[in-house]
């Protein structure tokens, strides 16, 4: 198997280009040769099995573990916690035939899934043809009474066998491009084949073409304040808690609201975006030329006013047995990458508030409007998950970073660690909610070209609930 992978390899020429790995279905049997055949320095490994075992040790050749370990089930396939579009090599020796086959393709788009452009994904097969069958089904039983696996399992195993084509067939289905490189197990009666396909690369715009073209192109534009999206949280801090304020009235005498809680993570968010604006801006821009700034300062005073004494009533009562100017949108610059050659419809299928819409490179490349506060946050989901991939290139001019606030529920440390992993973004404020101390807010800055992709990647946790989109913010003009 190891002279399989040399040979491969070297056809492919991948030696020194891949760092991060992936093996299913052992104890990382390979990793070790594999680093050394590719001259792998560093880089993460993960192990997919379903548990650990001591044998473990003898089959990597390790007494130390040589990766993250991620306990996964074969017999119910579902995702697994590794970030999309982060792996250059997935390797799974003998196990597809193995998987239930209804769930295949869900086991394959999360292969598809994890693997970076140009990743590759070696498998290792039985050129399984109707002659062969009744050979492989003895191998295996043998193989099951050698390794001590009992007579229900082996009843019960799956041996979903298939010709080479047929493999081939499966992984081109997904999206996957056949390298037509594989390498066959020379003196093996079972006709074992290594075969490797590859993820195909996204063909991006050059972003000397693009900077060309919105230079040069005559369209209307929105142009915002370039440090006005530092101060949006605050803004959105203020709706949310007068929000809050009601709805808690709801059910609860405003006497026990907690004031002091709010406008304590109100100026402490205050100091941080403050302190980040004149970081990236200087003090003059940010204190004195920004009309966010001087209108966030004057509603938190009017807010500090209106809360200490709402505070010190509600205290007294508990002794005793609750303009902004400028246009309505923002404009996004977005990237069509799929090769389907007619214009795509913005307002038909994704949203028909979307306006003005403006195309600068035909069939690729698109201005158009939409509408700020909550309908800009929930529009930009409906792209990022649209089947067309889209990639977004600026907001109103601004190509840089955006800021994104996710609340992470039911205490769920595994999705609050998951979020602080992510590359392309950094944590730049975190509280925990006053009325629900189990839910924490986030406030992130995500680089733009990478929003979509994040979108994408948090809706999967959306739907388990142990984490929400709370607000994609837009700019202040």
């Amino acid at each position: 198997m190891l002279r399989q992978q040399i040979t491969i390899f070297k056809h492919l020429g991948y030696c020194g280009k891949i760092r991060d790995i992936v093996s299913i279905g052992d104890g990382g049997r390979c990793i070790k040769e594999l680093r050394e055949i590719l001259k792998i320095k560093d880089g993460r490994v993960y192990i997919v099995n379903e548990h650990q075992r001591l044998t473990d040790i003898i089959e990597r050749n390790s007494l130390f573990s040589i990766g993250n370990f991620i306990p996964y089930n074969f017999s119910k396939l579902t995702d697994i916690p590794i970030p999309s579009e982060s792996i250059d090599l997935v390797v799974c020796y003998m196990g597809l035939h193995h998987l239930p086959q209804d769930q295949l393709d869900i086991f394959l788009k999360m292969i598809y899934r994890i693997l970076r452009p140009n990743g590759l994904f070696l498998f290792r097969e039985h050129h399984a043809y109707e002659q062969l069958k009744p050979l492989l089904d003895v191998a295996h039983m043998v193989f099951n009474v050698v390794t001590g696996v009992d007579y229900e399992s082996e009843r019960n195993e799956i041996r979903a066998f298939r010709t080479i084509e047929q493999w081939r067939s499966c992984v081109r289905q997904i999206g996957f491009q056949d390298t037509f490189i594989y390498d066959e197990q020379e003196d093996d009666p079972t006709d074992d084949i290594m075969i490797v396909v590859r993820k195909p690369e996204i063909q991006y715009i050059n972003t000397n073409d693009i900077n060309e073209i919105l230079e040069n192109k005559t369209y209307t534009k929105i142009s915002a304040y370039l440090e006005s999206n530092y101060f949006r949280p605050l803004e959105w801090l203020v709706v949310r808690i007068i929000m809050e304020f009601g709805q808690y009235l709801n059910h609860t005498p405003f006497y026990y609201f907690p004031y002091m809680k709010y406008l304590s993570i109100y100026w402490s968010l205050s100091f941080t975006e403050t302190n980040f604006a004149i970081k990236k801006y200087g003090l003059i821009q940010a204190l004195f030329v920004a009309p966010a700034f001087l209108m966030n300062i004057s509603v938190g005073i009017c807010l500090a006013m209106a809360f200490i004494q709402l505070s010190f009533i509600s205290f007294l009562i508990r002794l005793i047995p609750a303009t902004r100017f400028g246009p309505e949108y923002e404009q996004l610059i977005i990237e069509k990458l799929d090769e389907i050659n007619e214009d795509f419809n913005f307002k038909e299928s994704i949203d028909e508030r979307i306006d003005d819409i403006q195309i600068l490179m035909e069939n690729r490349l698109y201005a158009i409007r939409v509408p700020r506060h909550q309908v800009f946050n929930s529009i930009l989901k409906k792209i990022a998950l649209h089947p067309t991939k889209f990639n977004l290139l600026s907001i109103s001019e601004q190509k840089e970073q955006i800021q994104i606030e996710l609340a992470v529920n039911n205490n769920d440390n595994e999705r609050l660690l998951w979020l602080k992993q992510r590359s392309n973004m950094d944590i730049i404020f975190e509280f925990t909610n006053p009325l629900n101390q189990s839910q924490t807010h986030i406030i992130l800055r995500v680089k733009l070209r990478h929003l979509l992709t994040f979108i994408r990647e948090c809706t999967q946790f959306e739907t388990d609930n142990s984490l929400t989109i709370i607000q994609i913010y837009d700019h202040f003009y």
